[in-house]
């Protein structure tokens, strides 16, 4: 494990958290920025909490994110089927298509990861969520065979981040588009690190288990 004591701002960017830009919301129209998410018609319940605010130690970050994956993966195995398949109204994503939606993110940011470590910025190409999740027809696909592929994928990226040396994942990148891709945006202006984009990753993941699990209970 890698242990890093500095604190994540990503070198003191400016975040911005109301947006949700190459991670398409819920609603399969366009959502403007500051409205609230299209699942939820009260305040969110948080059950996986963001991990840059809290400023931990990298190693403390990863032991986390195992354990979310771990946890979110057994909860899950604990909604039926036909329940995933459920939808709020027409225009959402059932659980089932969140969960698809994790997968795709997880395969998109795995090769961003990997090629990170071989350049000196982070420039990446976008990708369609809402036409990926579509073509893929999550909601015919089996729950728990799709829970198990987003389980093991995250367990390997994971793995992944844990061997990604110290001086790579501290690194300031200059150049970087993380302005348009990241979860919580960096303005161009400022420098950031993979790190930040790791830790990233996880915040949309768990802001997105959080919509599976807040709609879960509501449907029960």
């Amino acid at each position: 494990m890698i242990t890093n004591k500095n604190k994540i701002t990503a070198n003191n960017a400016k975040t911005f958290d109301n947006r949700h830009n190459h991670r398409m919301p819920l609603k399969r129209t366009s959502r403007a920025v500051g409205s609230r998410d299209p699942l939820h018609t009260g305040a969110r319940r948080s059950y996986y909490p963001a991990s840059m605010p809290t400023q931990n130690t990298y190693e403390e970050f990863l032991k986390d994110f195992r354990a979310t994956v771990l946890d979110a993966a057994t909860r899950m195995r604990g909604i039926p089927a036909e329940q995933s398949r459920a939808k709020s109204s027409p225009d959402n994503w059932a659980a089932v298509e969140i969960l698809g939606h994790l997968i795709d993110s997880a395969a998109n940011n795995h090769q961003r990861f990997v090629r990170a470590q071989f350049t000196d910025d982070l420039v990446f190409p976008g990708y369609e969520q809402e036409q990926w999740v579509s073509s893929q027809k999550y909601a015919e696909e089996s729950w728990t065979d799709l829970i198990q592929l987003w389980s093991s994928y995250n367990l390997h990226l994971h793995h992944l981040a844990s061997v990604i040396p110290q001086t790579i994942l501290t690194k300031p990148r200059a150049t970087h588009n993380l302005d348009q891709i990241a979860f919580k945006l960096v303005d161009k202006s400022e420098s950031t690190t993979l790190e930040y984009f790791i830790r990233d990753y996880v915040d949309h993941l768990r802001h997105h288990l959080d919509q599976i699990f807040t709609g879960a209970s509501q449907w029960n």
